[in-house]
């Protein structure tokens, strides 16, 4: 297993830290409440809803690396049970209890075309020279797989755990019904030529909802896109049988362009979060209903008037009537013509469409001066926290996946150096309200190479991780020296026992 482990296999839990104070880094200096002192670790049993839980290693059982760079690697569900992660270019799934993974789809293989061939060229996928002399060439049906959601449409009957696929043939939607295997359930482009990448899905009420992008979104450049696409959203009240159909203009009945990187139900209409490198985020609504295309509008502008600071959303989530709205650059803090370093944030929605600030930069903005009402700067009073890839609620507490790039940052300064101390490491924090925070794991739970929490899955069993390793900064900080930059591997962790709050609440 990769990473730091007892002889058990699972990794030390840490102990619950203060909350820290806003980094010079991360914005203006702002006032933090006072923490009280960590209080002895209860009994271990059931967590209750007063207390967040303690995060610890779950069962050796770790993924080899997935190939390729495409964004939902990662993302992790459960259905009846059992586990499913997406793992580079297949999907697989395992018991808790289990001690390897059991393949529960994997793409098979197409020749190219005309239109694929090209796309190919383009995107690299293969070395066999000019799209011309591609033709016929196998490559694998997906690249990567997107988000993963339960739902339960008319011809299901009971909840199914649905997955998109990214596919320069056409993106698909998957479904699994047996806890098992997943099955394509949807033509290709999900009745659109040209959508080859589902990179957002959610359901909201009685409909499955997908936005779509073209799948050279999926590629990573220093967070920029090619915004020449209108955006596109589809939704379903039968998935299992297709039935998609477009819920929005073009554009949502505007000039908006741009990749949909994050979609959510909240407050009865379903957000859907726009990314602009130029100009900041964009966050939309709209009422689902059977009256097609459903009237969007829009929320919140301009990245919350963070500009090329906060180009994207990398994960929402409704707690207690609120939307929590997680903003960030993906890659190491720098966005768009080297905008940045900077840290993650954290905004709320409330069911009027008002919007705060609860963790992140201050800021005027034309409804007034914006301040962090958590007293907590950008990525959580720590500059290298440049996102956060995953939001959940598990037993009435909110939790927020921190990725960290401060190891990262220490490599780039120093590649051939093998004797370069690593530092950093992911966070997990957790809240009941959006404003007083208590961390529940600090740098990589003691393993710096331990850069992502990737997604987070609630349920009635337990809380599960999937957490990123990062195999160039494991090398460095084992004292082997430089490697060649590989993709991440993927560890599972789940929820252990209760912890106390170090903060009072």
């Amino acid at each position: 297993m990769t990473g730091k482990t007892t002889k058990k296999g699972a990794s030390k839990a840490a102990k619950p830290a203060k909350a820290a104070k806003p980094a010079a880094k991360s914005g203006a200096k702002t006032k933090v409440a006072k923490a009280a002192k960590p209080k002895r670790a209860a009994p271990r049993r059931r967590a209750a809803a007063k207390t967040p839980l303690k995060i610890g290693a779950l069962v050796p059982m770790t993924l080899p690396p997935p190939p390729g760079t495409f964004r939902g690697q990662g993302s992790l569900a459960i259905l009846d049970g059992r586990l499913f992660i997406a793992a580079g270019d297949k999907v697989v799934s395992a018991a808790p209890d289990d001690r390897r993974w059991k393949v529960a789809y994997e793409p098979p293989k197409r020749a190219l075309g005309d239109k694929s061939a090209a796309l190919a060229e383009t995107l690299g996928l293969v070395k066999d020279g000019p799209a011309a002399k591609m033709m016929g060439v196998e490559v694998a049906g997906a690249l990567g797989f997107g988000p993963f959601a339960s739902f339960q449409g008319k011809s299901d009957k009971m909840p199914a755990l649905y997955c998109s696929t990214q596919s320069i043939f056409g993106a698909h939607i998957l479904r699994s019904a047996d806890g098992e295997t997943l099955e394509p359930v949807s033509d290709p482009g999900l009745g659109q030529s040209d959508l080859r990448a589902v990179a957002a899905l959610a359901p909201a009420g009685e409909w499955l909802v997908a936005a779509g992008a073209p799948i050279h979104y999926r590629q990573r450049h220093r967070g920029t896109v090619n915004r020449s696409d209108p955006v596109r959203i589809v939704a379903s009240t039968d998935p299992a049988k297709g039935g998609w159909e477009a819920v929005a203009e073009p554009g949502l009945g505007s000039d908006v362009t741009g990749g949909v990187t994050a979609l959510c139900a909240a407050h009865g209409h379903v957000y859907a979060a726009v990314m602009n490198a130029d100009l900041g985020f964009s966050l939309w609504r709209a009422e689902p209903g059977p009256d097609l295309p459903w009237k969007w509008s829009e929320v919140v502008d301009r990245g919350g008037h963070g500009y090329s600071l906060s180009p994207g959303v990398s994960a929402m989530v409704e707690h207690n009537g609120t939307l929590y709205v997680a903003a960030g650059i993906s890659e190491y803090g720098y966005g768009k013509d080297y905008a940045g370093p900077s840290a993650a944030e954290l905004l709320r929605v409330d069911a009027d469409g008002n919007w705060d600030l609860l963790m992140g930069r201050p800021r005027f903005t034309p409804g007034g001066l914006k301040v962090p009402l958590s007293g907590m700067g950008a990525g959580f009073g720590g500059g290298y926290h440049s996102l956060i890839p995953s939001l959940t609620v598990y037993d009435g507490w909110l939790y927020a996946g921190t990725r960290n790039c401060e190891s990262e940052f220490i490599i780039r300064g120093g590649a051939e150096d093998e004797t370069l101390e690593m530092a950093g490491g992911a966070a997990l924090w957790a809240s009941k309200d959006g404003l007083d925070w208590t961390q529940v794991m600090t740098d990589g739970d003691g393993n710096p190479a331990l850069t992502a929490v990737r997604s987070l899955a609630a349920t009635d069993t337990g809380l599960f991780a999937a957490m990123a390793i990062n195999p160039q900064v494991l090398a460095h900080d084992m004292g082997l020296g430089a490697t060649e930059k590989a993709a991440d591997e993927i560890e599972v962790w789940a929820a252990t026992k209760a912890v106390k709050s170090a903060k009072k609440g």
